[in-house]
């Protein structure tokens, strides 16, 4: 990383709940992140952007500060319901206590899908139907969704796409 360009593009908070932290540099406090946020055992869900080395990165420095990591690299192009409860199941079966999602649009979409299953015990994705409509703590309003839990798993998301024209 080059520091000198750091006073141009500061590291800036721009949403406390959840968080987003943007700049360059950035992506090295993901294991920081998840460790003050009690992650555990990570699910870190990809389309496995490869050769490019941040998934490698990525995991090193969450592993760095003691959270382990699961590696989900096989989210696809515009993610189906498949997608999301092949997460689902291995997410469940090593006992995976949140997510980090690395990638571009697909990456997220599948991993904001699987946290729903997850926190929702397993129940398929196509049970859940209409808007994910969540207040400023990630809970739905359960007047108005008394059918639904909060998004209880924590979760982290890693833009690594340059949008187009990028």
């Amino acid at each position: 990383m080059d520091v000198g360009r750091l006073h141009i593009f500061p590291i800036k908070n721009f949403h406390p709940v959840p968080g987003a932290l943007l700049g360059p540099g950035a992506h090295e406090m993901v294991g920081t992140s998840a460790r003050e946020l009690g992650f555990r055992r990570t699910l870190l869900m990809t389309t496995g952007p490869r050769g490019t080395g941040i998934v490698e990165e990525i995991r090193a420095q969450v592993e760095a500060a003691g959270v382990e990591v699961v590696v989900f690299d096989r989210v696809q192009s515009n993610p189906e319901d498949t997608d999301v409860m092949a997460a689902h199941t291995v997410y469940q079966s090593a006992s995976c206590d949140s997510f980090i999602s690395l990638g571009g649009g697909s990456s997220h979409d599948c991993t904001k899908a699987t946290r729903v299953v997850a926190a929702h015990d397993g129940r398929l994705i196509t049970d859940f139907k209409g808007p994910l409509v969540l207040d400023h703590h990630g809970k739905r309003n359960s007047a108005e969704f008394p059918h639904c839990q909060s998004l209880e798993r924590p979760g982290l998301v890693g833009p690594a796409a340059r949008g187009p024209g990028g």
